[in-house]
């Protein structure tokens, strides 16, 4: 996850771009080329194994891991732009952390 995040940050005119699509990321590609949609599917069936084995072992709240994953990349598309929006002030460190933090909340078991 931090490696994403501090990647978008590290180039922010490729992630305005990226947002400026209009896409919902969750949703994969608008515009897919090549193998650029099967990347992306492939990508979030990666995800989704791991969010399927933190579900085994009780450490995730037990939902549709392909759901969870696609509820993170949304997350993580809609913090993106909050960062954006407010001028890219917060550190990448600052905006990981926020992001896990909110990932917690979402996802992790509380029982």
């Amino acid at each position: 996850m931090a490696g994403y995040l501090e990647y978008l940050m590290a180039h922010p005119h490729y992630l305005r771009m990226h947002l400026r699509e209009g896409g919902a990321w969750a949703l994969g590609p608008v515009h897919a080329a090549g193998g650029q949609a099967e990347a992306w599917r492939e990508g979030l069936a990666m995800e989704a194994a791991l969010f399927r084995q933190a579900i085994a072992e009780g450490v995730l709240v037990d939902e549709d891991p392909m759901l969870l994953a696609k509820l993170t990349t949304a997350m993580h598309q809609v913090l993106l732009a909050d960062w954006v929006e407010h001028g890219m002030k917060a550190k990448p460190k600052q905006v990981v952390a926020r992001m896990k933090q909110l990932f917690r909340h979402a996802f992790v078991r509380k029982d």
